[in-house]
């Protein structure tokens, strides 16, 4: 192509893009281009798009001369939109908006690039399509390094950061430009001290033009000596280089440091109330902030550093970043950086002492807590990816299979396929499913699977080894084991009828002595325990009835039945066992006397006013008193012999 030719082509373009910035109309560039590219012959596209490359370079680099003491945002901007545009529909070269960036960048103060930097972090959605990527990420991260060069780490540290960030979004995860592989570490990155003692902050120095007038300074301080800051900053030195830990000598002097800080630490404790008081120096509003990427290391400040909630964050996280490298598995560490066992329990250790301290530090010490937690957590797992050579990752599409569309049977073909195949169908499938489990339905609920019920030394098995205090616990607080007892106690044994003449016992008292009971049933072999009854099989006979029965036959017999039964002719085969007529003769002696003889037969005091109301005459409190001793004592008991001894200690001259 000519020269003059060239020359013509890049003239009309800046007459485009001019036009194109005050009428915000990008539809004169496009058919200005587009045609000459199509009928061009070959090679002539490359020409084309040179003259708007540098069409747009001349353009931008007016805007720089013409408006260099300002920075005109918004006309960059329209600029570097236009030029996305041309280059998106193949006016242009790719990587033309970055280059039209850098020239920016080169050409601006680190001011004016900090305000200028936002044109590329809010596109860096636009820098990753499929378009742009292969072409533009060298250029970009080229630009973005010139610019970490001129910046300085320790005064632009929020810039810094924002071109790392940036670099970070815009990088894929496995892109290996970007990760730290082989596990190098910053050594440059010294901490300066003094070496020698230059004193402390006197409390006129610390209070001085911070109290009002009547307030009394603080005396709960931590007194910081020359040996403590020492020890303190010199621990920098470990964290930036770990491996040097194992080194024997250096990691005695370590362990030696840490306590020693850590112990600082825990000495002095902050307070809450106070904690507030800190506030960033030479702010005045709230939401500005102010980063420093150094410590400032000078002894008078160590005081009042300690004082600091963040300060204190910030070296309590060292510590935990470097356990955690030094326990973790990584694919770089030499065969001889190993730690041994004490080594590794003293990590352990400490680092649960770090983990107390930052929640003991104030403020939201226990969400802080869990946040370190959590962000470790995740190291952990990016560690893992490195180890394993960072593997691409990809993403899990689940393949999607297209069924091809049923044909929804009528009602009445389900019924009729239902009956041949003597089924039945209730409308939903899991109830239809259920209700042809078995051809009968009454056979199914007789059959012995159906029977899931424990039997009653299984389910007061858990109870009956238990002792008295942990029992009564149990059965006081346990509604839901009461409720299931009494069901089962009342459905399979004996023991859950209570005599109509005895008073009627709450809940708890009840169960109670129905374990009593089952455990001496349980210890005599289990006889008794294992014959369960149904109710419908019980013989509803009430005990009056069965007394009843027995004074008509003594009436019958015509003479008094003896008091005492000899023999095995007892209901029981215990020679003098007591029965209801030995009850009621020894009821007529007794009269009045009863009263003496109930305590020591184990009747409460409620009992015996029981009897009191419920009789009037002192025979039949005597004979019920009797009835209800003999129901409640085991047969071995129920003897003559035993009521004389009871007698005999109560100061009662009868004799049986």
């Amino acid at each position: 192509m000519a020269l003059f030719e060239y020359e013509k082509i890049r003239t009309q373009v800046l007459a485009c893009i001019n036009n194109a910035l005050t009428d915000e109309n990008f539809e004169g560039l496009i058919n200005l281009c587009k045609p000459m590219i199509e009928k061009g012959a070959n090679g002539v596209d490359v020409d084309i798009k040179a003259a708007v490359d540098t069409a747009f370079k001349d353009i931008l680099h007016e805007f720089i001369i013409l408006r260099k003491p300002d920075c005109n945002y918004e006309l960059y901007e329209s600029l570097l939109n236009l030029a996305i545009n041309a280059a998106r529909n193949d006016l242009s070269a790719r990587n033309l908006p970055i280059m039209l960036l850098t020239d920016l960048f080169d050409c601006k103060t680190l001011t004016q690039c900090e305000q200028l930097f936002d044109l590329v972090e809010k596109r860096v959605d636009i820098w990753k399509e499929e378009a742009f990527f292969k072409n533009v990420k060298n250029q970009i991260l080229r630009s973005c390094n010139d610019l970490l060069r001129r910046l300085s780490k320790s005064q632009n540290t929020v810039f810094c950061g924002r071109i790392l960030v940036f670099l970070a979004k815009f990088f894929p995860l496995f892109e290996r430009s970007g990760l730290n592989l082989i596990s190098e570490f910053n050594q440059d990155n010294v901490t300066s001290i003094s070496i020698q003692d230059e004193g402390v902050l006197t409390e006129s120095m610390i209070t001085d033009g911070c109290l009002e007038e009547g307030e009394m300074p603080s005396t709960d301080s931590i007194q910081v000596d020359y040996n403590l800051y020492r020890k303190f900053w010199q621990l920098q030195d470990t964290f930036r280089h770990p491996l040097q830990f194992y080194n024997k000598g250096s990691w005695k002097q370590f362990q030696l440091y840490a306590n020693d800080v850590i112990q600082a630490f825990n000495s002095y404790k902050l307070d809450p109330s106070t904690t507030s008081n800190f506030q960033i120096l030479g702010t005045k509003d709230k939401s500005d902030h102010v980063y420093f990427s150094k410590y400032l290391t000078n002894q008078k400040l160590l005081e009042l550093q300690l004082s600091d909630s963040n300060f204190r964050r910030y070296i309590l996280i060292q510590f935990l970043i470097l356990f955690q490298y030094l326990l973790a598995n990584v694919r770089f560490k030499q065969d001889t950086q190993t730690l041994s066992e004490e080594q590794s329990n003293w990590i352990k250790e400490t680092n649960e002492k770090v983990l107390k301290l930052i929640e003991e530090t104030p403020p939201n010490g226990v969400e802080m807590r869990k946040c370190v937690e959590n962000l470790l957590k995740r190291e952990e797992y990016w560690n893992i990816w490195k180890n394993e050579l960072c593997p691409d990752l990809k993403e899990i599409n689940e393949p999607v299979t297209n069924k091809p569309p049923t044909k929804k049977r009528k009602l009445g073909d389900e019924v009729k396929a239902a009956v041949n195949a003597n089924k039945i169908v209730i409308g939903n499938p899991e109830l239809t499913k259920l209700w042809n489990f078995c051809p009968d339905n009454w056979e199914a609920c007789r059959s012995k699977k159906r029977i899931f019920t424990p039997t009653v030394e299984k389910y007061f098995e858990e109870i009956i080894h238990l002792s008295d205090e942990e029992r009564q616990k149990k059965i006081n607080e346990d509604s839901n084991f009461t409720w299931r007892a009494l069901r089962l106690l009342s459905q399979k044994s004996p023991h859950f009828f209570t005599p109509s003449n005895q008073m009627v016992k709450t809940i708890h008292s009840y169960l109670d002595s129905v374990t009593e009971k089952l455990s001496k049933d349980l210890a005599a072999g289990g006889s008794k325990v294992g014959t369960d009854i149904a109710i419908d099989d019980a013989e509803d006979i009430s005990d009056d009835e069965l007394l009843k029965q027995v004074e008509e036959q003594t009436v019958s017999g015509g003479d008094r039945t003896p008091l005492v039964n000899h023999g095995s002719d007892t209901p029981n085969g215990i020679a003098g066992a007591v029965n209801p007529a030995v009850i009621k003769d020894i009821a007529e002696k007794l009269r009045s006397d009863w009263k003496k003889v109930a305590p020591l037969l184990k009747f409460e005091s409620d009992e015996i006013e029981y009897f009191e109301s419920e009789f009037k005459e002192s025979i039949d409190q005597a004979k019920q008193m009797l009835t209800i001793w003999l129901e409640r004592v085991e047969p071995e008991e129920a003897t003559t012999s035993y009521l004389q001894t009871i007698f005999n200690k109560a100061s009662v001259h009868i004799n049986i």
